[in-house]
């Protein structure tokens, strides 16, 4: 074998060469049988997992407000629950004077009245404390003693319901707590 430059001859560079080749080669042949045995295996659940259908189905949140009007004593005020959730319901009442069906501007105040053990009152505003489940409806917020209205005074009944469930949804919405099902003032 003849030195070049104190280097074997190129005979010894070309069998590194091919030695290096080959290991290329195999590391590719490797890599490659790597890939199809995932590919394949993605393909195979792909394959054969069967098809799931999720099915989304909004709660309908409705509810309808019934009350009795006699002349000059509006009685038995309560509100339904129209909608497919159980949900807490809230009773605003608005009063005003009018005169020949034209809202006058006078100040006047809801004569008082004896409220339910199920309702609570936070700043101007009825809470019923237990959920109402669908088709049913919320005990009497004035019941059949009535209060009597002066003459020309209205009395609006504006009733709001949202979802019982998560009871975080209440408790973001309005100022109270859910404690086993039931509705307290915030802080009480």
């Amino acid at each position: 074998m003849k030195l070049y430059g104190g280097r074997p001859a190129k005979h010894a560079d070309a069998q590194k060469s091919t030695a290096a080749r080959k290991g290329i080669t195999a590391s590719v042949a490797l890599i490659l049988v790597i890939c199809l045995a995932i590919g394949g295996a993605v393909a195979f659940l792909v394959a054969h997992t069967d098809e799931i259908k999720n099915i989304f189905n909004p709660a309908k949140v409705t509810i309808e407000t019934h009350e009795e009007f006699d002349g000059a004593v509006k009685k038995n005020v309560n509100v339904e629950n129209t909608g497919d959730t159980d949900v807490y319901i809230r009773v605003k009442l608005v009063t005003y004077m009018q005169k020949d069906g034209v809202p006058t501007g006078d100040a006047v105040n809801i004569p008082d009245f004896i409220l339910d053990g199920d309702w609570l009152l936070i700043d101007d505003t009825y809470y019923y404390t237990k959920p109402v489940a669908s088709g049913d409806k919320t005990s009497d917020l004035i019941g059949a003693a009535g209060i009597v209205l002066k003459d020309g005074q209205v009395v609006e009944v504006l009733a709001e319901a949202i979802q019982a469930q998560p009871d975080r949804a209440v408790e973001d919405a309005w100022p109270v707590t859910v404690t086993d099902g039931v509705l307290t003032a915030k802080g009480a």
